[in-house]
This record gives C-alpha cells, structure tokens and sequence, in this order.
C-alpha cells in the first residue's frame, strides 16, 4: 500500500496509507487496520523503553518538592535582548512515598469498582494470570536487609500497563507482561495490607539517602538532585542543546535524549492552594465589611492639601494607546496659580510618570489619578509586594506584570571577564527578585560527563555545567557581550539621563 518502513529515501506518509486502505474490501481493511495499530503500539513501547518517547512536559513529583537555593541568573543575548534571562533552579526533590499516601492510593483503588482488587480474581484466562491491585514483596535472597515491597494498581483491561509504586522511588508505569512474569517465577508474592506497611515504614526510612547511594542491592535513595534552565531559553536552545552534545534532530531512534521539559511545582505552593482554599468561604463572609472600609481609607488617602504637602505623592494613569498597560508617577511641584477656579485647590499640580512624560493637572484630575494609585497599590500589596517598593513608582511600572529592570549586579568585576576560564560567569548577574513557586523549564540528565576546559585539558563535570561551559566557550568566540559590559553601559545611561533631567 505504499509504506516501506525501512526505506531510508522515503518518508512514512500514514495519511495517504489510511486512504489507500478505503481501496480495499471491509475484511482486508479490518486486517490492515489491527496490524497498524499493534505495529504503532510496538514502537511506542521501544521508544519508551529507550527514553526516546515524548510525552511532552512531564510533572516532577514525589513526597516534597523545593528549590535549594535563588537560582543562578545569566544574561546570554548580550545588547541584542539584554532584559532576556536565563535561570540555573536546583531542585531538590523527595521522590518518595509515604505510608500515609501508600494507603490513600490503595483505598482509592479498593474504592474503583473497574480495578480488579478481590482475591477471587486470581486465576488464570488461557495463559494470562489476572492482576490484582495490591500490595506485593520481593523477598529473594540477595535482599539482605529487607524485603522490597510494592503497590501495584491494575487500571483494567483498556491498559497493557500497571502502576508500580514503591517507597523509595515514588510511582512509575510497568507493563502487565513483566509483572505476570515475575508472579509466575515467584518473585512477587502478595501481602496484607497490614504487613506491608510494616515493610513499607522500614523501606522508607532507609531510603532517607540521596539517589546516588544505595541502602541495598538495587535499592537507591529517593533524596534526587535536578538543575533546570528556565526564563528565555528558546531563542538560544539549539545552541544548548549542541552545548550538551546532543542535539532535537536526532535521526537515530534508538538515541536516548539527555533532556526533556518538566514543571516543578514546590511543597510550598500546593500547600498554600489547599489554604487558599478553606479560607475561601471565611474571605467572602466578610467581603462587603471590608470594602466599605477600604473605600473610607482611600478617600483620606486621596485627600489634596494644595500646597507642599502634596508633592511626593503618588499618581497613577492608563496608557493612552492600551487600557492594560498603567504608568504610575508622582507630584513633583504645585502652583498656586487659581487656573482652576472650578476645583479645590484651584491651582496647578505638576507630576511625572514611569514612561518619563510630564504633564500638568487641576485638582480633579490629580485625585482620579491618586485613585487609580491607590488602586495598583491595594493589588501589588495583596500580591506581596512591599509598600515601599510600590511608592517607588519611576523605577517601576505595571503593564501585565511587568516591571522595569533594575541596574544588574554582575558576579565578576572589571577585567574578570576577559578571562576565558570563567566560564559561564563571564555572563552571569546576581538574582534579585521574588522565588517562584512553579517553573516549566528544561532539565538536563544530572550526570557526569568529560569536556574539554578553555586550556584544551579534559575534565569531569557534570552535564548541565558541559552545556554552560560550552555555551559561554560560543558566545564569546561570537562576540556576545559580557554581563559586566552590559552593566557599565547601564550604568553610563542612567548617569546621562540624570544628567538631562537636571
């Protein structure tokens, strides 16, 4: 019908084979069809089993998940995208289970009537051995300490896959065919409930290792280590990517990706969800007390004095080309000029906005804008935001959340930089703003690997920092400028636009 699935010259057209297929009688196309479909499922399974599958943006999980430290921040695009960054997160990660959440999942799956949970269910369909969710253990002699157990959920005939969950690595997806075999050779032997928590417990606390140690044969630590780029790093990906020594166009199947996108979301943030949450119904109760309250203190915060009491408060305006974007300013001068007789005071209020325009105000105006203030004000309070980092308002503006950069703080000083054996720190600033809770970014395999250094001297080190080195090593031989160069020009241009202003 078309496909030669070892042809290298042509590419598998799967659109013009299923067309193709109309062109036979119903029997055929019902043979054709089957073969395709177990044909698409075997190489699903080897691309699994040889890391080469994607499955898109995978979630790290486990019993607790935080970033060690403030990332590390690098500036890679040099003067052609200077406000773009790259974040360096450490992620530490307990990739275990507990025996609270052990049960939990065991209870849910009792709990779904389409799981196969009874003990009247072992028994054999010709010469297939029927799964039962449960707990299971491995008790084979070179297990010296303890036994191993596990918690396998079977999620019914639609599935050729169980879920195997252990104390110490957390869960991950097994075929039905491996289990069966292991049942059949006695190599997992089911337990109660009660004595498998009992193993559990002991495994778990064993386990209080990092993932690189082992507490015994094949059993590792469920303490893991993971370092994830984040920020801008689509524009320098490929190069990366190369830096690594891989690359996204491989054509080999069989080449395992030292890499794959993930989101962290941290221990904290869920927990901050599920508070959120139960104090939802409190927050709502008294929704209406607050806002009359609120509505009180902005109308004595408004309030113009109409003299020197004025200057140095703030105001706020929308764009005039965008509703969404918010300049905030401040009072800088007041003339007492009776321009505007309509108003009280009836002078002149002079202010000067974020986007660096200066405008002249009568008293109404000035007080709308003060509102719009005091509005920004109340939701950048409510987001964590300092009132003094708020009352700042021509170093920084809204406009979707974004906020103007501050003068970076590069790690090296001067002539540190020509330096070729500093590596990545040639671009690398310090962190200065808030923690997120959750990141998407890219996350290399946490090994290690050899590299040549800038002396042509070969080194071990692990693969996230061979992508660093050998970025900085392209950068510079491109004449990417250095952190600390982007900072003396930064520096220079606010000297000369205090300058102007004076």
């Amino acid at each position: 019908v078309g496909i030669h699935p070892h042809s290298k010259t042509s590419t598998t057209d799967v659109s013009k084979f299923l067309n193709r297929l109309l062109g036979m009688n119903l029997r055929r196309q019902k043979y054709m069809t089957t073969y395709f479909m177990k044909s698409l499922e075997n190489q699903v399974n080897s691309a699994k089993r040889a890391g080469t599958y994607d499955v898109g943006i995978r979630t790290l999980a486990g019993n607790s998940i935080e970033f060690a430290d403030k990332p590390r921040t690098f500036s890679f695009r040099g003067l052609g995208a200077k406000d773009d960054r790259v974040f360096l997160y450490k992620v530490v990660q307990d990739r275990g289970t507990s025996t609270e959440t052990a049960m939990e999942l065991y209870n849910d799956a009792k709990d779904d009537a389409s799981i196969p949970t009874s003990r009247n269910e072992w028994k054999r369909r010709g010469q297939r051995l029927q799964i039962v969710s449960g707990f299971y253990t491995d008790s084979r002699s070179f297990l010296k300490v303890t036994p191993k157990v596990f918690l396998i959920i079977n999620p019914g005939a639609h599935s050729d896959q169980c879920i195997a969950i252990r104390p110490n690595v957390g869960r991950r997806t097994v075929s039905k065919y491996d289990i069966r075999q292991k049942l059949m050779k006695g190599e997992l032997a089911s337990v109660g409930a009660g004595q498998a928590m009992k193993i559990w417990k002991r495994e778990f606390e064993l386990s209080d290792i990092p993932f690189d140690e082992t507490y015994q044969f094949s059993c590792k630590g469920r303490h893991m280590v993971s370092y994830i780029f984040a920020g801008s790093i689509v524009p320098i990906l490929n190069k990366m990517l190369i830096s690594s020594g891989g690359s996204m166009t491989s054509h080999n199947s069989y080449e395992k990706r030292p890499f794959r996108v993930v989101r962290v979301e941290t221990s904290n943030s869920l927990s901050n969800k599920d508070d959120a949450g139960k104090e939802a119904t409190q927050d709502e109760s008294s929704d209406s007390e607050d806002e009359v309250e609120e509505m009180n203190k902005t109308e004595m915060i408004v309030k113009l004095c109409g003299g020197r009491e004025d200057i140095g408060k703030g105001v706020a305006r929308k764009s005039d080309t965008t509703g969404a974007c918010v300049f905030r300013g401040n009072i800088t001068k007041y003339k007492d000029d009776d321009m505007h007789e309509d108003c009280d005071p009836s002078g002149t209020f002079y202010t000067k906005f974020s986007d660096g325009t200066k405008r002249k105000m009568d008293a109404a105006q000035v007080t709308k804008a003060r509102k719009l203030f005091e509005k920004e004000a109340n939701c950048l309070l409510s987001s964590g935001m300092p009132r003094v980092d708020i009352c700042n308002s021509l170093d920084e503006f809204t406009a979707a959340g974004n906020v103007k950069s501050k003068i970076r703080q590069p790690i090296l000083g001067d002539g540190e930089d020509e330096d070729p054996e500093n590596h990545e720190l040639i671009f690398e600033e310090k962190f200065d703003d808030k923690m997120p809770n959750a990141i998407v970014g890219l996350m290399f395999d946490n090994k290690m690997v050899s590299a040549f250094d800038s002396n042509r001297n070969m080194i071990e080190l692990r693969l996230h920092e061979k992508v660093l080195m050998n970025l900085s090593f392209k950068l510079l031989s491109e004449g990417i400028e250095s952190t600390r160069q982007l900072y003396n020009l930064e520096k220079a241009e606010r000297l000369r636009d205090v300058d102007v202003g004076e």
